[in-house]
């Protein structure tokens, strides 16, 4: 049954994008050397994901580009991230504007480059008309469109990811989050490798139980599937992903917002979720994603 949803889960990911590739999505390049690399909680990255992208939005102090969200490709013109990535009530002055940011994709490193990467500017965003940045509502909507500047093209290193079947939920697959997000709750530096950890689709019930917050269907939670165990002293409070944390579940915190969670059905990487939200520094709290199956009309209105 798998196999059936994939097959129309692959023609749909390549009829839905605007500029789509011609060959196979969601199929890493097999033969690429694997680069080293921590998350916190995470391991060496050691394969391929070559949708994955970095937003770097350009620092006028020291006139710089930084790396501040992933994203994650879908055709040779358009990327998805978070919403609140590019929404000035909630990431900073002038992070709407398309011309203050690159995107690189293809790369593993954000310092010491190693002649894979790709980059391109930004020709607009567009955000889900109904994102709303209040945990009241459960931050509904945090996805947007990222539309390049120019075509990217399909090499080794870079390819796009498949679109779900709208039926998926990937409980029990094997899946991974991706992102250049903090390795080390005490330092401000991001790391220069990729990180990659793999982690596990919590079933929504369970995710609503134990997140002290509103958790919707249009979202996917990972990480822990138990109630939370050792909690920071404080005010608890909520988290974009702005890491991929925990030593024991591994979960996304500062720096990878934006970024895939990515689900293995088959021998293809689906796309299920965006990189969103958490609640607090506490080990034990699952990650929420923006759900993608549930947002595949709306890819579609705005990008053909």
């Amino acid at each position: 049954m798998d196999r059936l949803l994939l097959a129309v889960s692959i023609i749909q990911s390549l009829d839905l994008v605007s500029g789509g590739y011609q060959g196979d999505c969601g199929i890493p390049e097999p033969n690429l050397q694997a680069v080293k690399g921590h998350i916190i909680g995470g391991s060496d990255v050691t394969r391929s994901w070559p949708w994955m992208a970095s937003m770097q939005f350009f620092n006028e102090w020291d006139m710089t580009y930084d790396h501040v969200c992933g994203a994650t490709l879908l055709s040779k013109e358009w990327l998805i991230t978070a919403a609140h990535c590019v929404d000035v009530r909630v990431s900073g002055p002038d992070r709407d504007d398309p011309d203050r940011y690159v995107v690189m994709i293809g790369g593993t490193h954000l310092y010491s480059l190693t002649g894979n990467e790709v980059y391109l500017g930004v020709k607009a965003f567009y955000m889900h008309e109904d994102w709303v940045p209040d945990s009241a509502q459960g931050y509904p909507n945090d996805i947007a469109m990222v539309r390049l500047d120019n075509f990217v093209n399909p090499v080794a290193y870079v390819a796009p990811i498949c679109l779900p079947d709208i039926a998926q939920d990937f409980i029990g697959k094997e899946c991974y989050i991706t992102g250049w997000g903090y390795t080390d709750p005490n330092s401000d530096q991001y790391p220069d490798v990729l990180q990659e950890a793999p982690t596990q689709v919590v079933p929504l019930a369970t995710c609503k139980l134990n997140v002290p917050l509103v958790v919707l269907t249009t979202q996917i939670c990972t990480g822990h599937s138990g109630p939370p165990t050792i909690c920071n002293v404080g005010i608890p409070q909520f988290y974009f992903h702005n890491s991929l944390l925990s030593p024991t579940f591994w979960r996304v915190s500062w720096g990878d917002s934006g970024g895939p969670l990515q689900c293995l059905v088959g021998d293809i990487w689906v796309f299920a979720g965006v990189s969103s939200w958490t609640y607090n520094f506490c080990e034990g709290y699952p990650s929420v994603h923006t759900r993608i199956s549930s947002y595949l009309d709306w890819i579609k209105r705005h990008i053909t």
